[in-house]
């Protein structure tokens, strides 16, 4: 996951093989940045790996974000490498808006016409007169004094700032109150549990998925890999509990599969005891 989240691309070495078809038994994971794909002059790839070629039968690969005519995947930043840049020019702006001693305090204007000499006289004057206090201003030959400020919409660098924060969440399906980001509207009236339903549903599944694909892709046909995703919720123990009765009620969980699930000792013939008759009803 490190490898895609960060680079894009997972890739392992198959160093064993066995059963039928010598399927992969054991893969070595190697760090992603020793990894080149180098187009020959045929138009063909070559996988080196510490400058050593790979045949590519003999690796085990897997993209984060495939891209059209690449071998390579694209991390999350790398695909919106775009909006990543938006955050970062906001905070060249910020630095330059507010450390440039180019934006003036404000504005001296005049209905007359006033040639350089008389500007300079009148700068001159206003500098002397009131700089650095707060006493009454007194304007001749029709000058008027005008302050300048930051306007809003200029200012909303600050909010762009959360707001980098909460693309790059959302670049990664992260919800930003996870990275100490702003809680979104309505979300932030959800309980722990339901934000964990989330989180499993549209963050870690599209990775596992990636990774259950991949890793079946060794296996036999007939087998296939898949993630308990279901052990990465912790409900409440009254959820929990109430899903239990209702699978064994409905005869596709077992009783001694639920004390596995609760980390309970097992019990000998306790699958073989008969159903338990339903609440109000006479035994």
């Amino acid at each position: 996951m490190a490898s895609l989240l960060l680079r894009g691309n997972a890739w392992g070495v198959i160093t064993a093989r066995a059963g039928a078809g010598l399927l992969p038994s054991q893969v070595d994971l190697v760090h992603p940045d020793r990894v080149a794909v180098v187009t020959n002059g045929d138009g063909t790839q070559t996988i080196r790996i510490g400058g050593e070629p790979y045949n590519r039968a003999d690796l085990f690969h897997v993209k984060a974000f495939p891209w059209p005519g690449s071998l390579l995947g694209l991390s999350p930043i790398a695909y919106a490498r775009e909006a990543i840049g938006l955050g970062l020019g906001a905070e060249k702006y910020g630095a330059r808006l507010f450390g440039d001693s180019a934006i003036p305090s404000g504005v001296l204007t005049s209905d007359q016409r006033i040639d350089q000499a008389t500007a300079e006289h009148l700068k001159a004057r206003w500098q002397q007169k009131h700089k650095g206090k707060r006493d009454i201003a007194v304007l001749g030959d029709g000058a008027k004094f005008q302050p300048i400020t930051i306007s809003p919409d200029e200012a909303q660098f600050i909010q762009t700032q959360k707001f980098s924060v909460a693309t790059i969440c959302r670049f990664y399906g992260v919800p930003p109150e996870m990275m100490a980001g702003e809680t979104a509207g309505h979300e932030a009236y959800t309980s722990p549990e339901m934000r964990g339903t989330d989180f499993l549903t549209f963050t870690l599944r599209p990775w596992l998925y990636r990774v259950e694909r991949a890793v079946s892709g060794l296996l036999p046909s007939t087998q296939r890999a898949k993630f308990n995703a279901g052990a990465m919720v912790r409900a409440t123990l009254l959820d929990r509990y109430q899903a239990h009765k209702l699978g064994i009620e409905a005869g596709w969980l077992l009783r001694s599969e639920v004390r596995e699930l609760e980390d309970r000792p097992p019990i000998a013939g306790i699958d073989d005891r008969p159903p338990e008759p339903p609440e109000g009803a006479v035994a």
